[in-house]
């Protein structure tokens, strides 16, 4: 797993963009509102429960309760993240877990309503990602994705470029695709795209400008997914391939 993930460096940039369950958007980073508001697509309910991947120190989690009543439960690289959860929104603290590369399952099959990538999606490998989701998520439970990062951003949209070139520098291992590709791949396990946000232009995503659309071939910075599992499929493969709980807490 990639150290960056596990600095004080990373922790501070978190807490000073990421944290707020209750603010506005930050710089480039959007606020509680908007979260709220693309949350609401999931149609969380008081008995409902949700893993989030990528939860960071625990704002979507703490939104997400706030507003629905849904039970949630995190998973992120960051050990210093989940730290920070357990320390400081103790509500969580036996609901969060440290993902590493010990080859341990996340959830059981079938277990969530929903399925949470906020802001991360890109950061994650995206295949086995949807299958994992696809193999924990109920039929009929929804997935938000957030965000995917379109392979070809408008030319002129310099915040968009200089992003890609930024993490390429960095070397992080940032996963950019072809929308109907993604799309096709996504059908295939069983997932029905309920919704396609995109954001044409990277200024667009704290403010939350965005287009619904149909999916397909378009141009944009970025989308968010909402996606259904229509139905049940014999997934094999899932993060245990790729990551793994060392502090699983117990899923029920």
């Amino acid at each position: 797993m990639r150290d960056d993930f596990n600095s004080p460096a990373y922790l501070s940039y978190l807490l000073e963009h990421c944290n707020d369950a209750s603010g506005e958007g930050v710089d480039r980073v959007g606020g509680a509102g908007q979260i709220a508001r693309h949350l609401r697509g999931l149609e969380l309910k008081a008995d409902s429960r949700a893993l989030e991947v990528g939860c960071g120190t625990g704002r979507v989690l703490e939104i997400a309760r706030r507003e629905y009543g849904v039970r949630m439960y995190g998973c992120d690289v960051s050990r210093p993240a989940i730290e920070y959860i357990r320390g400081n929104r103790p509500d969580f603290a036996d609901r969060v877990f440290v993902l590493d590369d010990q080859g341990l399952r996340v959830a059981p099959s079938g277990w969530a309503d929903a399925v949470v990538f906020w802001g991360c999606f890109e950061l994650v490998p995206q295949r086995a990602s949807l299958l994992e989701t696809a193999r924990i998520l109920k039929a009929g439970g929804r997935a938000l994705l957030s965000s995917v990062k379109h392979a070809a951003p408008f030319a002129d949209d310099a915040d968009a470029q200089a992003a890609l070139k930024a993490y390429r520098e960095k070397q992080v291992p940032i996963a950019v695709s072809d929308p109907e590709s993604f799309e096709r791949f996504a059908r295939s396990l069983g997932f029905e795209i309920v919704r396609r946000v995109v954001f044409e232009r990277k200024q667009d995503l704290v403010p939350d400008r965005f287009v619904v659309d149909q999916g397909g071939r378009r141009t944009f910075s970025e989308a968010f997914y909402l996606l259904e599992k229509q139905r049940d499929l014999d997934v094999a493969l899932d993060f245990s391939r790729y990551f793994g709980a060392d502090e699983a807490p117990e899923f029920r």
